[in-house]
């Protein structure tokens, strides 16, 4: 092996600037604060939504239940879900309660303020089945299923104003008009009795 460079034994070796750890800054005497930046608060918006997909039900069933609420105060729709037997009900009631819950705490709404703005639902996924028929014949059905929105918000000032002269009414025994701010009573859905008429029955289980 021939080297151009002859080694004395006087020689210093050179450090390979590789090897060298990094002081810190603590280390190296400087002094500094690190201040954490708070987050920006979230901006109120006018409205929060809640979904529900794929719901094993027909969208005109879930219709059905779900015009019932759409304009209520969200305490009162609550109420009000909990009262019908409807089976779509219980999936209102927890759609509603999730939207409730993410207005309440995400976004600092007032709960006794919130009002169901908007209910509707979609469709969904159809799934194709056999239906048997006569004489080793089939044909398809179809398994409906919808998904449900919910969209809430606050009461404006005129609603406030106009609600507390409703209460106010309706603690003197005078007449309120038909208004889903304030119902006079909620829907009780029951079957009809034997010679009962399903007219009769719709009357007796109007919402106001």
């Amino acid at each position: 092996i021939s080297m151009s460079r002859v080694f004395r034994e006087d020689d210093v070796p050179v450090k390979s600037p590789l090897a060298e750890t990094p002081t810190s800054p603590e280390a190296a005497g400087a002094s500094f604060e690190v201040t954490a930046t708070p987050k920006p608060p979230k901006p109120k918006p006018k409205t929060v939504r809640a979904m529900l997909r794929e719901i094993p039900q027909s969208p005109k069933k879930m219709n059905l239940v779900a015009k019932v609420v759409r304009g209520m105060r969200v305490n009162d729709a609550l109420i009000q879900m909990s009262v019908l037997i409807k089976r779509a009900a219980s999936t209102v009631y927890k759609v509603l309660h999730s939207a409730r819950a993410n207005a309440v705490h995400n976004y600092g709404f007032d709960a006794e303020k919130l009002i169901v703005d908007e209910a509707f639902v979609g469709k969904g996924k159809y799934l194709k089945r056999i239906w048997p028929h006569a004489r080793g014949r089939f044909g398809i059905r179809e398994k409906k299923r919808c998904r449900l929105t919910v969209l809430l918000r606050e009461m404006t000032p005129k609603e406030e104003i106009l609600l507390e002269k409703l209460r106010e009414k309706q603690k003197r025994g005078q007449y309120i008009y038909r208004t889903k701010l304030l119902p006079h009573r909620l829907t009780e859905t029951r079957w009809c009795e034997p010679g009962e008429k399903r007219k009769d029955l719709a009357m007796q289980t109007s919402s106001y």
